[in-house]
């Protein structure tokens, strides 16, 4: 944290959301599977996953890190 200068409320408040995502998440991962079956969906999780964490590990500002990673670990989560 004293390396970006962000708050530590900032860094809990992505851990927070992204556990929210995955929560919801979750209910459409279930259907997806059903649908698609779990190679094309943890296939597509794990690309989208990635990008999100890769873009929010480069971010420049706390909201771009709070939401990208929030989504990258939604996606993971779910």
């Amino acid at each position: 944290m004293t390396d970006t200068g962000w708050s530590e409320l900032g860094i809990v408040t992505a851990f927070s959301v992204s556990a929210g995502i995955a929560g919801l998440g979750s209910m459409i991962g279930g259907w997806a599977l059903d649908r698609w079956g779990s190679r094309v969906v943890f296939g597509v999780a794990a690309i989208f996953g990635t990008i999100a964490f890769w873009a929010g590990a480069n971010a420049s500002t706390a909201t771009g890190f709070t939401a990208l990673s929030s989504l990258g670990g939604g996606v993971f989560g779910a």
